[in-house]
């Protein structure tokens, strides 16, 4: 439990600030959707 939340609020804040200004956000968008679609085959593969 304690692992979980070790990643999952600096995680949170991350891409909070990833998607927080408003300027190039296509952009921002595009890396949010690139971290989300490679990082949780990642962490469900490495549970």
């Amino acid at each position: 439990m304690y692992l979980i939340y070790s990643f999952h609020m600096p995680a949170f804040v991350f891409l909070a600030g990833i998607t927080a200004k408003s300027n190039r956000l296509p952009e921002r968008v595009l890396t949010f959707l690139v971290f989300l679609f490679t990082g949780l085959p990642m962490m469900w593969v490495w549970m």
